[in-house]
């Protein structure tokens, strides 16, 4: 049996020392493959659809949850959830990976993995909300400078696209010859916004579910595989919709290698995250989870280059994003420690709301 818990009886007298860093390395994991998969659902849904990328990505997102579960011996403890658990990661599992995967992956179509990331950061917000709301969380200074950050983001973005007036060029003839060829890609603002904002809606209200199902059971690969099955059942009712159903047997062979390594990349990033959050402090896990915009941006680029958005507005809404989450995920508490900041800059950044 694998075991990746801090407190497994199993582990080595450097157990104490050995889970933080497992748990970066684990993260470091989570956002290769975030960046993978992000390029991959791109480069999948230029010529596919997304209903046919989900129906293919769900169950071998399914079979390596349970090998994952199976492997470390979370499989045969599933049982121990009790009703209620079961019905919030359930649920957890319908809104994640069936409801928001569709929006997420509607997003990048209309409008590209790059444009799409800063909008989907929103979930963040979601999820401080929910904590704030439900789990007697505060807002402090920090995590609102956070979210200055992530909504000027996109906002850049708009107002860059709007005040760039289109400037009459000269074309010779090859250049014109070479640009019909190659159509560049217009994105689709408002049909990515709106799906962007469903999404972030979906996957920032999930983890206040899987917390809740979860109940401090340490059990987040069982909780998984309950979460999958439910996301699987889901899907096969859709299925019986006639449109969906036509769409799904429509799939193109050659979409078929994109959509196997969504569904695969995907999973491992879920996989690698999971067994992160087991042994290593949230306030780690999440600011370094934001590198997997870098990654997302530098796969793009050697994947997608043609079907993506790269200049200097959208890569500094990716930038902004980035450092808005990770000053939502940072506590104060834990910057003035790491920094040694003075008592007249300490107190600001303690103020909390609701205090």
């Amino acid at each position: 049996m694998i075991c990746i818990d801090a407190d497994c009886e199993h582990n080595p007298p450097l157990a104490g020392i050995l889970p933080p860093v497992l748990g970066i390395f684990y993260t470091f994991l989570a956002t290769i493959t975030f960046g993978i998969n992000s390029a991959t659902v791109r480069r999948g849904v230029i010529t596919g659809s997304v209903t046919q990328v989900v129906v293919v990505s769900m169950p071998i997102g399914f079979a390596m949850f349970v090998a994952a579960a199976l492997g470390t011996g979370q499989f045969s403890r599933i049982t121990e959830f009790s009703p209620q658990s079961f019905a919030f990661l359930a649920t957890a599992g319908v809104v994640h990976f069936v409801v928001g995967r569709y929006c997420g992956y509607r997003s990048i179509q209309a409008m590209g993995a790059n444009l799409a990331s800063p909008v989907q950061q929103w979930s963040l917000l979601v999820t401080l909300t929910l904590a704030i709301a439900y789990l007697g969380e505060a807002l402090d200074a920090l995590k609102i400078f956070g979210i200055a950050l992530m909504v000027l983001g996109p906002s850049i973005v708009v107002g860059a696209r709007r005040m760039r007036a289109p400037k009459p060029e000269v074309l010779t003839e090859k250049a014109i010859e070479a640009a019909s060829e190659k159509p560049k890609f217009k994105p689709k603002l408002a049909q990515g916004y709106f799906f962007g904002i469903l999404c972030c809606f979906c996957w920032g209200s999930s983890p206040i579910l899987v917390r809740a199902g979860l109940d401090g059971t340490g059990l987040a690969l069982a909780g998984g595989v309950v979460s999958y099955s439910a996301a699987m059942i889901a899907v096969a009712l859709v299925l019986l919709l006639r449109g969906p159903r036509a769409d799904a047997r429509a799939i193109d062979p050659a979409n078929m290698k994109w959509f196997i390594w969504i569904g695969v990349t995907v999973c491992l990033s879920q996989i690698f995250l999971y067994m992160a959050m087991a042994i290593a402090p949230v306030t780690v896990v999440q600011p370094l989870m934001r590198l997997s915009n870098i990654f997302g941006v530098l796969f793009a680029w050697y994947m997608n280059r043609d079907h993506e958005v790269f200049d200097r507005s959208v890569l500094s809404a990716i930038g902004l994003s980035m450092l808005g989450a990770a000053a939502l995920g940072i506590e104060s508490s834990l910057l003035i420690q790491w920094l040694g900041l003075p008592a007249s800059i300490a107190g600001p950044l303690l103020w909390h709301w609701p205090s």
